[in-house]
């Protein structure tokens, strides 16, 4: 069953959701401001939007091992939360699902992990205390933080599962860039958008033939983008 609204829970302090909920629903918790501590069951399996949005008192929360997703805001704005431990089965982190924890120094992502979303660890004390370049979030590359020097070339760590999106937004200086084999997801803005400073439109990529980045490629290129093929 899911737990789908947080009516009455704005006094909460702490909490222990029952072994017969498997999912937590939109906002369940959200804005929930006295809430410290939360027992969650191992049934459940995703936590959904804004779940824990604004509860900016959290300190304590173990993730178990039968969450595979966590959505987007999940726990945005969770200020007083300083580690998480990502459980093994989760494959993918949503849109600013850490956002504005400015206070989260300890993250400990899995191999499990695909797919992260925009913005996921934005303003976290991790992401700030990360050095200039491409940071790693687990297997996957997460955001090239910093200003990029003048035809920048890339190469993506062989291993990676995934490219996050946003993840070289701002990076209209990267004219080259490798992404090996192991890649099997790659983030529909990961090289830019609309909104932030695309990569340069006649940057090259270099990947293996028919790979995953191969297939991806081909849909999102643009402008003069070229692509190489490549032994590994």
């Amino acid at each position: 069953s899911e737990w789908a609204t947080g009516k009455g829970f704005d006094e909460l302090e702490s909490i222990v959701i029952p072994d017969s909920v498997t999912s937590l629903g939109s906002r369940l918790f959200w804005n929930c401001k006295s809430l410290e501590n939360v027992i969650l069951s191992n049934s459940i399996t995703n936590i959904e939007y804004g779940a824990f949005e604004n509860c900016t008192s959290l300190r304590n929360i173990t993730i178990p091992n039968s969450v595979t997703s966590i959505g987007d805001w999940a726990f945005d704005n969770c200020t007083s939360l300083r580690n998480i431990t990502i459980p093994n089965g989760v494959t993918s982190i949503e849109d600013c699902a850490f956002e504005f924890c400015t206070n989260l120094t300890n993250i400990t992502i899995p191999n499990s992990v695909t797919s992260i979303g925009d913005w996921a660890f934005f303003d976290t004390e991790w992401y700030n205390n990360q050095p200039d370049g491409l940071i790693y979030a687990g297997k996957v590359a997460y955001k090239y933080k910093g200003t990029m020097p003048s035809g920048t070339s890339i190469q993506i760590s062989y291993g990676t599962r995934g490219i996050a999106s946003q993840a070289f937004s701002g990076c209209g200086n990267l004219t080259n860039i490798t992404i090996p084999s192991s890649v099997e997801n790659i983030g529909d803005y990961a090289f830019g958008s609309k909104y932030y400073e695309p990569i340069s439109d006649t940057a090259e990529f270099n990947v293996v033939k028919n790979s995953y980045a191969d297939t991806w490629l081909q849909q999102h290129r643009y402008g003069n983008q070229t692509i190489n093929y490549i032994n590994e």
